[in-house]
């Protein structure tokens, strides 16, 4: 779901070479920006007793909240590869068929 223009699966709009993440860091950072507005809003809608819109808004904030666990578990995952490069191979090993080959002269 794409809350008001945020899109975790977006390329980042800022390229930095020193680190891929840098992206990833951004949209995360927007996110928590966005949770924090979010929270004062429904803040507001508690105080004046309106409970469809703090229903509304709640969903927003999880949603936004699953966003950001999302972008962070893309994190360090990627963080984990550049720390770790042969895991990569490792997991490539792990999936059904890697390294196997088929023998058709037989």
């Amino acid at each position: 779901m794409n809350i008001n223009g945020i899109n975790p699966s977006a390329s980042p709009a800022l390229p930095n070479a020193n680190s891929p993440a840098s992206g990833v860091d951004s949209q995360i950072k927007a996110l928590e920006q966005k949770l924090q507005q979010l929270t004062n809003e429904k803040g507001k809608a508690v105080k004046a007793k309106d409970e469809d819109k703090a229903k509304k808004i709640e969903k927003q904030i999880q949603e936004v909240k699953k966003q950001i666990a999302e972008l962070k578990r893309q994190k360090r995952k990627e963080h984990d590869k550049e720390e770790n490069p042969s895991s990569v191979q490792e997991e490539k090993a792990k999936e059904p068929g890697f390294g196997r080959y088929l023998d058709e002269s037989v």
